[in-house]
């Protein structure tokens, strides 16, 4: 039987200033996202890319000139690089010259259009958590010490408050730049994962979220417990983290989920609903109509993906 009570929640200090293990998987599943989220814009749309490369050139072509010189500038693009063709462009090649800088600079652009828009979900993902938390689950102890509002180091955010702040700067942003909400929705909720296991293993070394008492081998000593616990945290961790994005990663692969932008957003609802509502027959929180407030949250969530799902099928 593991004993987590003797994990500290403290990382380490600067200046005094204790830096907690929470926070430290806030910034690590940020940047990993970030960085992830890039990948997927140029790996899963580069096929757009080419497809739409390969008409512009086509369109273009010259009678008369070899389809290697025809070719010369989509094979640069294919090849993963921009440097120089080994057929020097002549003037009836220009306008592939062109298609070819255009989408180069297209690629370029969707990379930077990740960066703002992390910077906006970075904000929108902690007040949105933190509201969540305090509105769903313990508003009568924030509003009766408005102070601990603002403690975020001691831990306390909600996902279905992120997730509602996330959609809010996704349609905000999108809005602004002129973006197709369904495309971009789809890179967020691959890389979500990545950030939902690493959290939830900041809430075991925190000791906070654990489920109910069990005398299993899975049973875990957790500070302010009295018995063992079933560490729901990590069941989680396994199950919305892990798992989802094995399964998203692999419906990637299904040309419907690549092609319908939106499915993949779907599918992530779904698949993190159902391990949360399973999950949270262990833990031991207050039950309203039968369910926790986790869980009707995430049967709103359920429906929510299931809808999404039969309006992009018509």
């Amino acid at each position: 039987m593991f004993d987590a009570s003797s994990i500290s929640p403290i990382a380490f200090s600067i200046l005094g200033v204790s830096i907690h293990w929470y926070g430290v998987s806030y910034v690590v599943s940020l940047w990993i996202a970030l960085w992830y989220s890039k990948r997927l814009q140029v790996r899963f749309f580069k096929e757009e890319d080419n497809r739409l490369l390969s008409k512009s050139i086509s369109s273009s072509k010259v009678e008369g000139v070899p389809e290697a010189q025809n070719r010369s500038v989509l094979d640069i693009h294919e090849g993963g690089h921009w440097g120089k063709s080994q057929i020097s462009p002549k003037p009836h090649e220009d306008s592939s010259l062109k298609a070819t800088n255009k989408f180069a600079e297209e690629i370029e652009l969707r990379k930077k259009s990740i960066d703002s828009f992390f910077v906006l979900a970075c904000i929108a993902i902690v007040i949105g958590g933190r509201l969540g938390h305090i509105l769903f689950f313990d508003p009568h102890f924030y509003f009766s010490n408005p102070i601990q509002i603002l403690d975020f180091r001691s831990g306390g955010m909600a996902f279905h408050g992120g997730l509602i702040g996330m959609i809010i700067a996704l349609w905000l942003f999108c809005k602004a730049k002129k973006k197709n909400i369904w495309q971009f929705a789809d890179i967020i909720a691959t890389v979500a994962p990545i950030g939902l296991g690493i959290g939830r293993l900041a809430n075991f070394v925190n000791n906070e979220l654990y489920g109910k008492p069990t005398q299993s081998f899975l049973g875990v000593i957790f500070r302010g417990a009295e018995n063992p616990r079933h560490p729901t945290q990590i069941y989680e961790a396994i199950g919305e983290g892990l798992l989802t994005f094995i399964i998203l990663r692999l419906c990637w692969r299904v040309r419907f989920c690549r092609e319908v932008h939106g499915i993949i957003f779907a599918l992530f609802l779904i698949n993190y609903a159902f391990f949360r509502i399973i999950i949270d027959f262990l833990k031991e929180s207050d039950v309203f109509l039968m369910l926790t407030i986790g869980q009707w949250l995430s049967l709103i969530m359920l429906l929510c993906g299931f809808g999404i799902i039969m309006f992009k099928k018509k």
